[in-house]
């Protein structure tokens, strides 16, 4: 294949292309960057020994099971806007995870983020999650996105104080947003009505 002499590369741009087998990627050890958003790539398991590998786009994909990303420790930014994802167990023990965009996906349990200490940004619109409490322990994160999610009660993210932007869904009532104001003055929150 043509990639088998660039064991060096550090960086594909494959969006938007025709590529549904990640196998001739199998060898890029070096391989930091991947971007396979709007694909047609479904099966992971060729990025299984990509070790160096920090940062993967994969919005827009076939993508619904994330158990081959399990091993890749190295992981620092995670992109999976508009897939079929709705199991995030497989990214419990992905500690140097630091963004991670869940947009329009099918996620309603948190709770396997509960040990993301490092998540400073972490998208969640247009999701089905209702309840922050797995967030609790994220003292980390900065921006949060909740536009179009079902969450009423912030009390879970009340005592994250890195947190400096924060997207609501509509339904939050204007006390809660007050509320938030007040306990946190630098927190930057976009509300709509």
């Amino acid at each position: 294949s043509l990639l088998q002499g660039l064991a060096s590369l550090e960086t594909l741009f494959l969006s938007g292309t025709g590529v549904t087998d990640l196998s001739p990627l199998q060898g890029l050890a070096s391989l930091e960057t991947l971007f396979l958003s709007g694909t047609g790539v479904t099966d992971l398991s060729p990025l299984q020994g990509l070790a160096s590998l920090t940062t993967l786009f994969l919005s827009g994909t076939g993508v619904t099971d994330l158990s081959l990303l399990q091993g890749l420790a190295s992981l620092t930014r995670l992109f999976l806007i508009g897939t079929g994802v709705t199991d995030l167990s497989p990214l419990q023990g992905l500690a140097s995870l630091t963004r991670l965009d869940l947009s329009g996906t099918g996620v309603t349990d948190l709770s396997p983020l509960q040990g993301l200490a490092s998540l400073t940004r972490l998208d969640l619109s247009r999701t089905g999650v209702n309840d922050l409490s797995p967030l609790q322990g994220l003292t980390s994160l900065e921006t949060l996105d909740l536009d179009g999610t079902g969450v009423t009660d912030l009390s879970a993210i009340a005592s994250l104080t890195r947190l400096s932007t924060l997207h609501l869904p509509r339904q939050i009532d204007e006390t809660t947003v007050q509320q938030m104001r007040v306990a946190s003055p630098r927190l930057s929150i976009v509300f709509e009505r």
